[in-house]
Order: C-alpha cells, then sequence, then structure tokens
C-alpha cells in the first residue's frame, strides 16, 4: 500500500467519525458539545404537576394535595429552577394545598401568582427575593405564612386574612409595605417579621397578641405612632427599634410594663408613651409615659403643623396632617384652632362626646 492510499484511508475514516458523531449528537445518543432541550413539565408533588409556556412565561400547576418542599441548600431545587429568570406568572389550579419551601425563590422576574382558596399553608420561603412581586392576594383559608415567606419582595400592600394564625420570622422583611394589619388570629409577631420595611407608616395590632419579638419593626423608619394592645406582656429586644428617632408616637393599652428592655426602643427618651391610669410604672421599656384616661399628653408638633393626639378610649391616634389648618377630621372629637399670624398662640378646645 503506498502513501497516497494510506491518505485516503484516513481522510475517509475520519470524516466519517466526524459524520457519525454528529449523527448521534442529533440521535440523542450523546449531548456533547450541543445543549439539551428545557424540561418545561412534570411532577411538584405525589399529586401537582406543573407546565411551562415560554411564550406567556406562565408556569401553571394542577392537581391536587400539598406541593413538594424544595431545598436549595440539600440540592433539592424545585424542577423549574433552569427556568427562574422567564417566570412572569404563576397560575395554580383548585385542589391545591400547599405551596411548598423555596417553591419559586429567587423568580426575580415574578410579576404575578393566582393562589386558589384551597391553599391552607404558604411554606418558608416560598416567594423569597421575588423582586417584581408586588400584591398578592392571600385566600381566606390560609392559616401559615412561613418564615421569609415573601421576604425582598415588592409587595406595596398586603391583606392577611382572619385565617392566619401564625407568621413566621422575616415573613415579610425588607417589603415596601405602607400599611399592615395583623389578623385576631395571630397570637404573637415573631422576630423580625417587619423588619426594615422603611415606608411602613401603619400597623394594626390586635388585642390576642401577646408577645412581639425581637427586631419585630426594626428599621421602620415611616413608622411615627403605634398602639401596642392591652394583652401584649413581652417585647423582646430591638422590636420597635425605629431608626433616627422618627417613633414619637406611641399607645400602650396594658396596666403591666410588659418585660421592658432598655434596648426595645431607638431612642426612648424622645418617644411620648400613653398609658392608662392604671399602669404600674413611670417607664414603658425604657421610655417616660404620660397617664390620662381620656386623652393622652398634649399637641405633639412636629415638622410645624403636623400635630398628633392619643385617645384613649378611641385606642388611637388622630393625626392632623394639614399644611394650612391642622384640624383634626375625627368625628369623636372636635378641635377648634386659633392662628394668630404673628403670634405663635394655638389655643385647642378638644369637646368630648
Amino acid at each position: 500500500m503506498n502513501f497516497l492510499q494510506i491518505f485516503v484511508i484516513v481522510v475517509v475514516s475520519s470524516a466519517c467519525v466526524g459524520f457519525c458523531a454528529v449523527d448521534a449528537n442529533w440521535a440523542g445518543l450523546t449531548t456533547e458539545g450541543r445543549e439539551e432541550e428545557p424540561v418545561t413539565s412534570g411532577k411538584c408533588g405525589a399529586n401537582v404537576n406543573w407546565t411551562f409556556d415560554n411564550a406567556t412565561h406562565t408556569l401553571s400547576l394542577s392537581g391536587s394535595g400539598d406541593m413538594k418542599s424544595f431545598s436549595y441548600t440539600l440540592d433539592d431545587p424545585p424542577p423549574w429552577v433552569h427556568l427562574r429568570s422567564l417566570i412572569e406568572r404563576v397560575v395554580m389550579s383548585e385542589g391545591i394545598t400547599s405551596i411548598g419551601y423555596e417553591s419559586f425563590s429567587g423568580c426575580s422576574n415574578l410579576k404575578s401568582i393566582n393562589i386558589p382558596d384551597t391553599v391552607n399553608k404558604i411554606e418558608s420561603s416560598s416567594f423569597h427575593k421575588c423582586s417584581s412581586l408586588e400584591s398578592i392576594k392571600i385566600p381566606g383559608n390560609v392559616r401559615t405564612i412561613g418564615t421569609a415567606a415573601f421576604q425582598y419582595c415588592n409587595l406595596k400592600s398586603i391583606k392577611i386574612p382572619d385565617s392566619v394564625t401564625s407568621i413566621g420570622r422575616w415573613a415579610f422583611g425588607y417589603c415596601p409595605l405602607t400599611t399592615v394589619e395583623i389578623p385576631r388570629g395571630v397570637t404573637s409577631i415573631a422576630s423580625s417579621t417587619f423588619q426594615k420595611c422603611t415606608k411602613l407608616e401603619s400597623v394594626t395590632i390586635p388585642d390576642t397578641v401577646t408577645f412581639i419579638g425581637s427586631n419585630a419593626f426594626w428599621g421602620c423608619s415611616s413608622l411615627t405612632s403605634l398602639i401596642i394592645p392591652k394583652n401584649v406582656s413581652t417585647i423582646e429586644n430591638s422590636a420597635l427599634y425605629v431608626m433616627f428617632g422618627n417613633l414619637k408616637n406611641l399607645g400602650f393599652l396594658g396596666t403591666k410594663d410588659p418585660q421592658p428592655s432598655q434596648t426595645v426602643l431607638f431612642e426612648p427618651n424622645s418617644v411620648t408613651v400613653c398609658v392608662p391610669d392604671e399602669y404600674n410604672s413611670s417607664r414603658f421599656c425604657g421610655a417616660p409615659v404620660t397617664k390620662n384616661s381620656t386623652i393622652c399628653g398634649a399637641i405633639f408638633n412636629q415638622n410645624g403643623c403636623n400635630k398628633a393626639v392619643f385617645h384613649m378610649e378611641m385606642k388611637q391616634w388622630i393625626l392632623n396632617k394639614s399644611d394650612d389648618k391642622c384640624v383634626s377630621r375625627s368625628d369623636r372629637i372636635q378641635t377648634i384652632t386659633i392662628l394668630s399670624y404673628m403670634m405663635a398662640f394655638i389655643f385647642t378646645i378638644v369637646l368630648l362626646p
């Protein structure tokens, strides 16, 4: 065999190997050098299935019973982990009863989700870091909201249904919520539940709550007033640590100092605390208190013409925010303000019902 024959055999053999490799690759015999088609359907619970529609960026879940709980830490992520950045909408069918641990964590483009009425539990970190999620409707059968369930979401508002009895640590931490109403089924506010909700201005706490955990409202710098119900017996460290001393008006409806700690408040001496006549101490968590059974404290001047009066019977602060007249709009309190152009005297007459 001469040199030319050997060269032809080598060339033909190489061409065959290359062709066979490419053919095998397309036949699915090897994936070397070629990406697999992404998985877009499967199971995510014993009786729960999922599909992803790339055209609409919608993840659909159907079936019945609980979703599986997942864990990035234990290298068991949800089966749509490779699609997280594509998911914009989640649709869940009636019959599904829970949202599993870390199910949608890190779905940064998720904008909407419909949760069926059959769901009774939202597990920990379910929507953690869903930074495009601005609103969500929690159905009326949900009893549990897990730890960090909505932490770092972009929630502007949230309605927590009366069915909820447990809210975990960090559940709404770092969300831009402006108002929160905690349902009566809740008996404790866990540590860091609303930590660093810097836009939070109003919180309603029911009288069923007996415990406020550490850092519960830490860093809620827009929170200027708060009412703590009478049955609260424990307030842990830094629970009301509102930065920059913005928390100015605090009403406590109980009669006993709730296991005080000097680190509960950011600047205790800058907070006006209103308590009933029967209150057993001269201080509340390190802050001096003011007692009056009907109206607590004087008119507090904040930012010029921004005043607040606490009405013990109404269990709320009456805030006057008008820029020109500082007049309360309460139908229970009538305030008459006489302004003098040159003199800085303000006379207030309060007419009680």
